[in-house]
């Protein structure tokens, strides 16, 4: 059976076990949940044909409920473009006295990679390629690197020691790096592995695209022994004494190597992909109100094959299902949407319900559906985010975010809850990681519903048996008495503002801003999705929309950029900022925090 017809006779299937239902019950969540998860969508990866045949079940779905379609050419689909990786042309190649390298057996570009044709390149070595702010280590001394081919091994001297010198700072990482070697005049950077008794078959890392933005000189991984085979030519010592060489109080030094000449050329395009939101209205009854709307939503994407994202360590990529995350949520949104649409009283304010993809890429799709809503935002009273809502475990612990987003959430939550046998942990913040963060950063009250994070999350086991559906069951009839109260107030929740509670992860910089990155931008800069109230960034006029181009003595391209000059930085000492708002560069000054 040929896998498009596979999947068109799956979706029947389902489509046809799945009768219209008001009523939110196990059956239809596991029905839902069962097409969504299934092996023949191959994880729904956003841009793949996969998805865009989820898209289509949603939508069928919508239809069948009778919502209005809010999406392009009287359809319930809203396309967005997006930038689903990077392609290297075949005119990509690498040629050393006259001898071409192969591809990838002896050299492959960065996903990173500026794009460049350079023709007879001189070749210098420089160690680790390192050169730290504060000028405590640097490797650029000796010989300049003006115009040449810079080899640099990538890591730092002190491996994998979480007390040394590097570890506070991304210096170490072949981006900076890259930046490092174009900033002291370098024409190319060449990246070897340093000696590794678990990479003895010296294995050259994939170009996998990051959403960074590309540096401006060529940067290649390549083998060693095609370096080592250049530095006998030159007679000079091999990569391995080399390393022994340079340790972490004795840097590295710039050293030509004669006699080898080098053409690099690199052509990485950027390859565009179309996704689609599934959005949908449920006309409110009131004539007034119903110029209003409450904003239901889930993303329906999830990791394909894996890749980046994933936890799983296997050889071999496998089916991520993305049962809980989030086939559950969306299940959920189907739930909701026929719930309210065929019950016995309409809500007074409309409804939009919608299906995001690009949710595991960086909020993308709700960030497009926000950035052309069919609808004014300033009509748009409240955004409800149902994300992994599939896992309640036996005390029946939920976690509701974005309960001090407005005044009244958390005892109205607490009042419709009496009875349920739910216990509700409140979350103020209106902020986190994903897509109700989108609408909050535009002022619009938020609640996101969320059972919690397990040992399966972005695993090849998040699959459809592992949700508790009855505990599912319970969550969404709470989940539909919050929506349709909010619904049908008299008044529109009133908007406050909370500080994102800084992040428990392990960060390599111990400064605080305040900003929150829009991941989903591909200008150069760092594009703001939102400031925390009362932080250094509002103190220092930064606004959602601005894109910060630089900080301190750190030009800022994208988000590693940026993450670089924080690691940099120290608590309570001021430093230039510039940042752009439209048209407008505007320079100022931060005053950064400690992070606690």
């Amino acid at each position: 059976m040929k896998p498009a017809l596979s999947l068109i006779l799956l979706a029947g299937f389902f489509t046809g076990c799945m009768k219209y239902n008001p009523e939110i019950t196990e059956a239809d969540l596991q029905t839902s949940v069962g097409f969504l998860a299934s092996d023949s969508l191959l994880g729904r990866a956003t841009g793949s044909d996969q998805l865009q045949e989820a898209a289509a079940w949603i939508s069928d779905r919508f239809s069948e409920a009778g919502l209005v379609p809010l999406g392009d050419s009287g359809s319930y689909f809203r396309s967005w473009p997006f930038v689903s990786g990077v392609e290297m042309k075949p005119s990509t190649a690498v040629v050393a006295n006259g001898t071409a390298l192969l591809r990838p057996a002896d050299f492959q570009p960065a996903a990173f990679s500026g794009s460049a044709s350079l023709r007879d390149l001189e070749v210098a070595f420089a160690g680790f390629g390192l050169d730290l702010p504060d000028g405590s280590y640097s490797e650029y001394g000796g010989e300049p690197v003006t115009g040449k081919a810079v080899v640099v091994f990538s890591g730092n001297p002190d491996k994998s020691n979480p007390h040394s010198l590097f570890a506070s700072s991304s210096s170490s990482s072949v981006r900076v790096k890259a930046r490092t070697a174009d900033a002291k005049g370098a024409a190319a950077l060449l990246v070897v592995n340093p000696f590794n008794p678990d990479n003895l078959s010296d294995q050259l890392p994939a170009p996998v695209y990051d959403r960074g933005a590309m540096v401006d000189i060529p940067v290649v991984y390549i083998k060693r022994s095609v370096v080592d085979s250049w530095l006998k030519t030159a007679g000079k010592p091999g990569l391995e004494t080399l390393e022994k060489q340079i340790t972490p109080s004795k840097p590295g030094k710039v050293i030509s190597v004669p006699g080898v000449r080098l053409d690099v050329n690199v052509s990485a395009v950027l390859v565009k992909k179309p996704a689609v939101n599934v959005v949908g209205l449920i006309e409110g009854t009131d004539p007034v109100l119903k110029n209003e709307y409450v904003v239901i939503g889930a993303h329906y994407d999830h990791l394909g094959m894996g890749g980046q994202g994933s936890l799983y360590r296997g050889p071999e990529p496998q089916i991520h299902n993305g049962a809980d995350d989030n086939a559950s949520g969306t299940a959920g949104l189907i739930e909701l949407i026929q719930a309210i649409a065929g019950g016995k009283n309409l809500p007074k304010r409309s409804i939009i319900a919608a299906a995001f993809s690009g949710e595991e890429l960086g909020l993308l799709g709700s960030t497009a559906l926000v950035d052309s809503f069919p609808v004014p935002l300033n009509q748009v009273v409240a955004m409800f985010n149902f994300d992994m809502i599939g896992r309640l475990d036996s005390l029946g612990q939920v976690v509701i975010y974005g309960t001090g987003t407005s005044p009244g959430f958390s005892s109205m939550l607490d009042s419709l809850n009496s009875g349920t046998g739910l216990v509700l942990t409140h979350k103020p913040e209106g902020y986190g990681p994903s897509d109700h963060s989108v609408f909050y950063s535009k002022g619009i009250p938020v609640l996101f519903f969320h059972t919690g994070l397990h040992s399966d999350y972005h695993r090849p086991t998040d699959d459809a048996e592992t949700l508790n559906y009855q505990g599912m069951t319970n969550l969404l009839q709470l989940s539909l008495k919050t929506v349709l109260t909010v619904a049908g107030l008299p008044e529109r929740p009133a908007y406050i503002q909370m500080a994102r509670p800084e992040s428990s992860r392990a960060m390599a910089f111990n400064v605080y801003f305040g900003t929150i990155p829009n991941y989903a931008s591909t200008e150069k800069g760092l594009k703001l999705t939102g400031v925390n109230a009362g932080s250094p960034a509002e103190r220092a006029g930064l606004k959602p929309g601005d894109v910060i181009l630089k900080v301190g003595p750190f030009e800022v391209a994208d988000i590693y950029d940026y993450t670089r000059a924080l690691s940099e930085l120290t608590p309570g000492r001021t430093v230039e900022l510039i940042y752009k708002r439209g048209s407008e560069e505007i320079r100022s000054v931060i005053t950064p925090e400690k992070r606690n």
